[in-house]
């Protein structure tokens, strides 16, 4: 007999079998209590929480030969035809490979004929999203005078793709990501019946992976099964390249002890190990809510998610970090997710995340004796650069120029003091020098409100008068703010304009935007 996999063997047949989605069943089964059915229906949620499925099941409840009914009897012709895909008055559209004018087209044609046998003819478009503009004006035409005994499914995992005029037409139901616990509960299920041996650790494990979707968790035990005689959370984590909970643990301490050289030599250790990035900050971030969860409302709610020995190390971290650090650690994270795109070497986003969750301040205090001994030995520098007179501006340095041809060697030097803080700094583009103040634009706008802390901006001002010999004054800022500097100056030029002047004095107005004076000046030059 060929293989099924087991997302499609153990797909849900009837109401009863749905995980969950309890809401979206109830009102579905009273529709064909009262057989009150709608022309066409919107199913909107994530990937792998029952769209398809439950559409299957509608079409059964409409379709069985004691329907419309919220208990199909799955044994009579039209449920069995349904159930293995060979009713030919079910149709099912993949909207993401058949997304043209043309597809709708012969949709709109083939939806005036009768159904060939069953009372309902049903079309099941998934990833409705996905068609281009003009094959939504096509589908709209047939939702706004459909044919008696049609109904229309559409399923989406991104409602906000669709344009108005459709959803408008449709009864909409929105599917939650399926529970930990309904997941849990359903993979023990399948294993059993598949008489494989599974452990609590594992099956929580492979739940808490599989982003809410059943479908991802019945695919990670199936690979499970053919893997192991026992499916254990550790071999769960090697089957899925998932970081031990002992390195998400040391690398929260080492954050808490703000300890900048433990944080790289634990994230180089797993980027050498050939973990995937993306996993890796997942489960920390997974962690880090566990630990929230924990420290907001008792670790008695983890029981049963957590082993009591890693339980105990959370309770001790809860101990030595606040609540609003917790959720900002994850906030810089959740960024760093984002990040990974942009590097060629994932791992260098989550260093600089990591590091940027470094407690300065605390860094600093923590240094040993020979190192504020090295600080203090340091001092005669500061004496001999307190002389104005020796002061010698570097050539330059009074230009935005100046600034960005020696930028590296004030990171350098920011990094003798902070590596967390050069980190930043490596992702600042010097944007703007007006006079004395220095206009800096980071890469991301999270670093905004960390960089603007007057300790990092005393430290970034203190180097810059090292290195440059010249004092500045510093704002970070947007790209959209820098834009919105350099708007105020041009307008403020503008209105020194003769010509501008006496338009205000007229009309008694105001310059709102620069592009509309330089209209008025080329216009009448041309005149």
């Amino acid at each position: 007999m060929k293989y099924l996999a087991l997302y499609r063997k153990y797909r849900p047949q009837t109401f009863e079998e749905m995980v969950e989605q309890k809401t979206v069943v109830k009102i579905l089964q009273e529709a064909l209590r009262q057989k009150k059915v709608g022309h066409a229906y919107l199913f909107a949620g994530p990937k792998g929480s029952g769209k398809t499925s439950l559409a299957r099941i509608f079409a059964k409840g409409l379709n069985c030969e004691n329907g419309p009914t919220p208990v199909p009897c799955m044994t009579c012709q039209k449920c069995l035809t349904i159930t293995n895909g060979t009713n030919l008055d079910v149709i099912e559209i993949d909207a993401a490979s058949n997304r043209g004018i043309d597809e709708i087209r012969d949709l709109k044609e083939k939806v005036k004929y009768v159904s060939v046998s069953s009372k309902y003819k049903v079309y099941i478009i998934d990833e409705v999203h996905m068609l281009t503009p003009q094959a939504f004006n096509a589908l709209l035409k047939t939702l706004e005078e459909p044919p008696e005994n049609v109904v229309f499914i559409l399923a989406t995992t991104a409602p906000e793709k669709l344009p108005a005029t459709i959803l408008s037409r449709c009864e909409r139901f929105y599917f939650k990501p399926i529970s930990i616990t309904g997941l849990v509960r359903k993979i023990k299920e399948v294993a059993e019946l598949e008489n494989a041996r599974i452990t609590d650790g594992g099956a929580m494990l492979i739940a808490r992976f599989s982003s809410g979707s059943l479908r991802n968790a019945l695919s990670f035990l199936d690979q499970s099964i053919t893997m192991f005689d026992e499916i254990s959370e550790d071999n769960v984590r090697s089957l899925i390249g998932i970081p031990e909970e002992d390195v998400l643990k040391n690398l929260l301490y080492s954050i808490i002890n703000n300890d900048s050289e433990g944080v790289l030599r634990i994230i180089s250790s797993i980027g050498d190990s050939g973990k995937d990035g993306k996993v890796f900050i997942n489960e920390f971030l997974m962690y880090l809510q566990d630990l929230i969860t924990g420290k907001i409302l008792g670790f008695e709610h983890l029981t049963g998610r957590k082993d009591q020995e890693v339980l105990k190390v959370m309770k001790d971290q809860a101990k030595h970090i606040s609540e609003k650090r917790l959720v900002k650690i994850s906030f810089i994270f959740a960024n760093a997710l984002n990040d990974l795109k942009f590097f060629p070497d994932p791992f260098f986003s989550i260093q600089l995340a990591a590091l940027s969750c470094i407690d300065e301040e605390a860094a600093v205090t923590n240094k040993n004796a020979g190192e504020e001994k090295l600080i203090i030995e340091e001092k005669p520098e500061v004496e001999e650069k307190s002389k104005p007179e020796e002061k010698v501006p570097i050539e330059g340095s009074d230009t935005l120029g100046g600034v960005r041809l020696h930028w590296d060697e004030i990171v350098r030097e920011v990094k003798k003091e902070s590596p967390a803080l050069a980190a930043m700094f490596m992702r600042v583009m010097p944007a703007e020098l007006k006079d004395d103040l220095l206009i800096l634009i980071p890469e991301k706008k999270f670093y905004i409100e960390m960089l603007n802390k007057q300790d990092n901006i005393d430290t970034l001002k203190r180097i810059l008068e090292k290195v440059l010999l010249k004092e500045f004054r510093v704002s970070f800022v947007s790209p959209e703010e820098e834009k919105m500097f350099n708007k105020e100056e041009e307008i403020k030029k503008a209105e020194d304009l003769e010509e501008v002047k006496l338009v205000k004095e007229e009309f008694e107005g105001v310059v709102t935007d620069v592009a509309q004076v330089e209209e008025v000046e080329h216009n009448e030059k041309h005149e």
